[in-house]
């Protein structure tokens, strides 16, 4: 039995239904609306219907991804080739596998699919609430060894790119030749790369301009490669030219924040506890508050749950891989966050990242 069959299988169980519908289709949806579940429960990359009961898994594709579909999955589940916008087809097959209801990640299909499909099929239509996205919170072993490598091919680029950056590059330079040296490195990016200098710092999300770095700037690099259809997530800020006392006392901060919001990471703790932890840490200092998100999951998708945020519950197991990255942003100044990938292990925290979390001038 393969992982992928494994998967269905614990999804089935998870949700006690006796029949599930994945659907990722441009022509029905907005594109790649679920392609992380297709290729979570197949291994397939194309567009295409996934119908999964006890007895059978269904993938139905089109004559675009019909042999790339064939290629991937082999025998694992069955395969027909689907036609024009598929909904013939999907009639048919839930037709021929007589499921009491089918289930679905309402968050994944659009009402306009669902309202189509509703009149298409006599059958209950019952929504739930992404349990794909809660068997994906912990990872097994191959997906920690692919987000790992992920780490490690982001660390060597980051640390070629520090040898090359300039005073007088713009943004949009620098992360255009980091994302060259993770194409170079065999990698794919993912995520667009955020690099930020001076009050730009400030935006957490920025996007790269033509605004060129100078001395006493913060340079925020925020930035992933992927391995094995997982990935990194990282950041780190420098200093451009030198280092003021401003400069050093807030990276000091902010890096001792990263550092025991790690330590807090640990299986059993809820997630409000993480966050209080680093709250409690800038309340501290001059530098509070420090936003409202210090991290997320990671895996085959950038942001996966959980969040770390003040009001969740949730524990955290063993298998997750995290985020940690607290960070300080002050509005026409700039901002520093040091952002690491975290795997909690039934011992505690391990940080995938090695970078150092010291302030490195650049320039």
């Amino acid at each position: 039995m393969t992982v992928f069959h494994q998967r269905r299988n614990a999804l089935l169980a998870e949700v006690d239904c006796d029949a599930y519908l994945v659907v990722d289709l441009a022509r029905l949806m907005p594109k790649e609306i679920d392609h992380t579940s297709l290729y979570y429960l197949t291994g397939y990359h194309g567009e295409g219907v996934l119908i999964i009961t006890e007895e059978e898994s269904l993938l139905l594709a089109d004559e675009r991804y019909f042999e790339a579909a064939k290629d991937a999955v082999g025998h694992d589940l069955v395969i027909h080739q689907a036609a024009g916008d598929y909904l013939a087809n999907i009639k048919d097959e839930v037709g021929r596998l007589s499921p009491s209801t089918l289930s679905f990640t309402s968050n994944r299909i659009t009402y306009s699919l669902f309202d189509r499909l509703q009149q298409l099929l006599d059958i209950d239509l019952t929504p739930r609430e992404d349990p794909i996205a809660k068997l994906r919170m912990r990872k097994d072993a191959e997906e920690i060894r692919c987000i790992d490598a992920a780490v490690d091919i982001s660390e060597s680029c980051l640390r070629q790119l520090v040898e090359e950056i300039e005073i007088g590059m713009t943004e949009k330079a620098i992360a255009s030749r980091l994302d060259i040296l993770m194409l170079e490195a065999g990698a794919g990016c993912a995520f667009e790369t955020i690099v930020a200098a001076g009050e730009n710092c400030f935006n957490q999300h920025h996007q790269p301009s033509d605004r060129h770095i100078k001395a006493e700037d913060f340079l925020l690099i925020d930035f992933g490669a992927t391995s094995g259809e997982y990935l990194a997530d990282i950041t780190r800020t420098f200093a451009v030219g030198t280092i003021t006392p401003r400069m050093r006392a807030i990276h000091d901060a902010a890096s001792e924040a990263t550092e025991i919001g790690t330590e807090a990471l640990r299986p059993g703790t809820p997630i409000k506890d993480v966050w209080q932890t680093i709250k409690n840490h800038f309340d501290r200092t001059e530098f509070a508050p420090h936003g409202e998100i210090s991290g997320h999951c990671i895996g085959l998708d950038v942001h996966e749950r959980p969040f770390i945020l003040a009001d969740d519950d949730f524990e955290l197991q063993p298998g997750m891989v995290t985020t940690m990255e607290p960070g300080i942003y002050i509005q026409g100044y700039g901002g520093v966050r040091i952002e690491d990938d975290v795997l909690i292990t039934p011992d505690g925290p391990r940080s995938l990242t090695s970078f150092p979390r010291e302030l490195i001038v650049v320039g």
